[in-house]
C-alpha cells in the first residue's frame, strides 16, 4: 500500500497529524502468516516428478507456480505450493496454514503447530520416504517478503 500525502503549508499541528497517521499506518498492517512443509527448489523438483509423473518442468525457477498449475488441472487444487526465502535462498512451501496476524511483528508471532490436518496432507503427498523426511514443519511470516 503506497500513501501519498501533499502537504502545503505546515505548522505544528500539522506536523503531529502527519506524524500520528503515519505511526497509525506502520503499526497497523496484518501480517501473512503460512504454515508448511518447506523444500529447496531442487528438492521440490524432484518431488514433482515421482509425485507427478509426466509433469512438464519447462523452468525450474518456476517450480511453485508449476506445481500449482499441475495441482490446478490434476488434483483440484488441493496442494498449495508458494515460494519464500531465507537467507537469499529462495525454497517452496507446501501450505497446510493461512492467516493474516494483525499482532505479528518479525520475532515475535505464534508458530503454527504441525497438527493432525498436516500430518495427513504430509502422508498424501509426500509418498515416498526420502521426500517424507525432507519436508520440515515450519511457520513462515510474511512469507514474500526476502528473508523470513
Amino acid at each position: 500500500m503506497v500513501i501519498s500525502l501533499r502537504i502545503s503549508s505546515v505548522d505544528e499541528a500539522d506536523t503531529r497529524l502527519v506524524s500520528r497517521i503515519l505511526f497509525t499506518i506502520s503499526f497497523n498492517i496484518v501480517m501473512l502468516q503460512v504454515g508448511g512443509y518447506i523444500l529447496s527448489y531442487a528438492d521440490a523438483v524432484t518431488w514433482a516428478r515421482r509425485r507427478f509423473p509426466g509433469i512438464d518442468i519447462y523452468d525450474e525457477d518456476m517450480i511453485p507456480n508449476v506445481i500449482q498449475r499441475h495441482n490446478n488441472k490434476k488434483l483440484g487444487g488441493k496442494i498449495k505450493m508458494l515460494a519464500t526465502y531465507k537467507g537469499g535462498e529462495a525454497l517452496c512451501i507446501l501450505v497446510t496454514h493461512c492467516e493474516d496476524d494483525p499482532n505479528a511483528v518479525r520475532g515475535s508471532y505464534d508458530r503454527f503447530h504441525e497438527d493432525e490436518e498436516a500430518i495427513l496432507l504430509k502422508r498424501t503427498a509426500f509418498t515416498n520416504r526420502e521426500d517424507f523426511e525432507k519436508a520440515k514443519f515450519v511457520t513462515v511470516l510474511d512469507p514474500f517478503n526476502v528473508g523470513y
